[in-house]
C-alpha cells in the first residue's frame, strides 16, 4: 500500500460507506468457515449462532474442528439441527494449525475463512471477506479484530505521519475504515483462497500453540507473489479468553513461555543476540519479576523452547540439502 499524507487526510470515508462499497452479489464465491475449538463450548455456541441466525451472505458452510476433552451435548444438538450447513470433526491432538489444516481438507469453498472460537462476529462479516477477493491478485484477507468494548475504526483523516509510514511498511495492521494492502493476516479473522494452499502448502504445524502460524503463512504468501488485503467490513470482537484453547495457562506459566518462545524464535530465525535480549525482557528483568515470570521453571521453559526451535530449524535445513 502507498499512502500519501495529504491525499489520505482528504479522503472522506466512513465505515458505513465502506460497507456499502464492499458488498458483492450473493453467490459470487462459496465460502467455507473453519473454526478450531478447545474446551470453549459457550463461546463456540455464540459464534455458531451468528452464522446460523444472522449471517446473510450465501453460499457458505461452517466446519468445526473440535479438540476438546469431551463433546458438549448442547453444541452437538445445535450442529445436528443445522447439519445442512454445519459439519464437525473431532481431533485428538491439541494443535491449532493442524485443526485449520483438517478444516481445509474438508472445505468445499473457493475461499476459506478462519475465525477463533472466542469471538463475536459483527453483521456483514462474510460479505466483507468475499469483497476482498474481487481482485484476483488478492490471495488472503484480514478484517478488524476489536478488543471487548472497542469498536471504532480509524478514519483516513486522523492518520499521523507515523501511522502512514507504518501502513506503508506493513509493520502493523491498523483498524481503518478503508481497505489497503497489508503484510500480515490476523489469525482470529482471516481468509485465504483455496488455490493459495494448493500453491504454497498448508499451515505449518510446528506452531502448535497457535502463536505465529498466521505470521508464517502471511510471509509465505508474500514471498510467493501474492497480496494480502485488509477489509474493514469483516469485523469481529476477539475476547481472547484465558480459559480453554491453548491459553489454558496464564502468561507467566512455563507452558505459555515455551509455546510462545519456540514460535517466535523459529518464525524469525532468531540469532543468539536477539534470543538473549528476549530472555532478559521476558524472564530476567524487573518487569518479569513483577509479572511472576522470573523462576526456575520459566527459565527452563525458555531455553527448552529455544532448543526446540533450533533443532527444527537445523532439521529442515538438513532435509532441504
Amino acid at each position: 500500500m502507498t499512502v500519501d499524507p495529504d491525499s489520505a487526510r482528504g479522503i472522506d470515508v466512513s465505515a458505513a460507506a465502506v460497507k456499502k462499497l464492499d458488498v458483492i452479489p450473493v453467490g459470487t464465491l462459496f465460502l467455507s468457515v473453519v473454526i478450531g475449538t478447545l474446551n470453549r463450548h459457550e463461546d463456540l455456541l455464540r459464534t455458531l449462532r451468528y452464522f446460523a441466525n444472522e449471517e446473510t451472505y450465501r453460499p457458505f458452510e461452517v466446519i468445526v474442528v473440535d479438540q476438546s476433552d469431551w463433546v458438549d451435548p448442547t453444541v452437538r444438538a445445535f450442529l445436528d439441527r443445522n447439519s445442512d450447513r454445519f459439519r464437525a470433526i473431532q481431533l485428538s491432538e491439541r494443535n491449532l494449525p493442524k485443526a485449520r489444516n483438517a478444516g481445509i481438507q474438508l472445505a468445499k469453498g473457493e475461499v476459506i475463512v478462519f475465525v477463533d472460537d472466542d469471538v463475536e462476529i459483527l453483521p456483514g462479516f462474510l460479505a466483507g471477506h468475499a469483497a476482498a477477493f474481487a481482485d484476483t491478485g488478492i490471495w488472503g484477507a484480514t478484517g478488524a479484530a476489536f478488543e471487548p468494548g472497542a469498536r471504532k475504526l480509524v478514519s483516513a483523516q486522523s492518520l499521523t505521519q507515523k501511522d502512514i509510514d507504518d501502513l506503508n511498511s506493513g509493520r502493523i495492521v491498523m483498524r481503518t475504515d478503508f481497505a489497503y494492502d497489508t503484510a500480515t493476516l490476523y489469525g482470529c479473522n482471516m481468509s485465504i483462497r483455496r488455490s493459495t494452499f494448493e500453491r504454497i502448502g498448508y499451515f505449518d504445524e510446528f506452531y502448535e500453540g497457535g502463536y505465529c502460524d498466521d505470521v508464517e503463512i502471511s510471509r509465505r504468501i508474500k514471498l510467493s507473489g501474492g497480496r494480502l488485503r485488509y477489509t474493514p467490513a469483516a469485523q469481529l470482537v476477539h475476547y481472547q479468553q484465558q480459559t480453554g484453547g491453548r491459553r489454558v495457562n496464564p502468561v507467566n506459566s512455563a507452558r505459555y513461555i515455551r509455546d510462545h518462545v519456540r514460535s517466535v524464535v523459529f518464525v524469525d530465525s532468531m540469532g543468539w543476540t536477539s534470543i538473549f535480549r528476549m530472555f532478559r525482557a521476558m524472564v530476567f528483568s524487573r518487569h518479569a519479576y513483577r509479572a511472576g515470570r522470573m523462576g526456575f521453571y520459566q527459565t527452563l521453559a525458555f531455553w527448552q523452547a529455544v532448543a526446540d526451535a533450533k533443532r527444527e530449524f537445523n532439521r529442515r535445513n538438513k532435509n532441504a540439502k
